[in-house]
């Protein structure tokens, strides 16, 4: 920070206090939105927006006239974190069961990125919805052509520096019986 004169503010009043902000309202990934200016600047090389949108960076200290970047930041957010809600623990051969797939950003709301989700199962009896597009969150109806017990994984591939998004669901899948009994026709007079 320097005055009218180019001369290091500090020089005369030690150092300021400087705080980043997003408008409109962001979050940052830590506390290091904020910090002592020394000789006069303060370089932020450890932030991250959580945040996605367009947002205008403003850097502000006490009795200082606040510091705009004279352009808008485009921050795109993508998957961080994603769980599985499953409708059935157990299911029979064959039978269509919903799995519902979320996407979460680290600011954990839905994600606004799309990702090809794909879903898995070591024994490979998994057929239906097995890849789909998601945008925050989204349904896969499958079914499994084997019985046993089952770990289905979802996976969201990796994206730039962002790294790949897993999560699982263990199922229990029957084999249908069926089952016939001595049908006796009772006449009634």
């Amino acid at each position: 920070m320097y005055d009218n004169t180019g001369t290091t503010v500090e020089s005369v009043r030690g150092s300021y206090p400087i705080a980043l902000s997003l408008s409109p309202s962001g979050t940052f990934s830590s506390a290091y939105a904020s910090a002592n200016t020394i000789s006069g600047e303060r370089t932020f090389s450890s932030i991250r927006i959580l945040s996605a949108g367009t947002f205008t960076l403003t850097a502000s200290s006490a009795g200082i006239t606040d510091g705009v970047f004279a352009s808008p930041l485009q921050i795109s957010n993508y998957p961080f974190s994603m769980s599985i809600v499953q409708n059935v623990t157990t299911t029979s051969v064959n039978f269509m069961f919903q799995l519902d797939i979320s996407l979460s950003t680290e600011d954990l709301l839905l994600s606004a990125s799309a990702c090809l989700v794909t879903l898995t199962e070591s024994s490979g009896c998994l057929n239906g919805d097995t890849s789909l597009s998601v945008t925050g969150s989204r349904s896969f109806k499958v079914y499994c052509s084997s019985d046993g017990s089952k770990t289905i994984t979802a996976t969201c591939p990796a994206s730039g520096s962002y790294p790949a998004v897993t999560s699982s669901v263990t199922i229990t899948v029957q084999a249908l019986t069926l089952a016939i009994t001595n049908f006796v026709p009772v006449l009634f007079t």
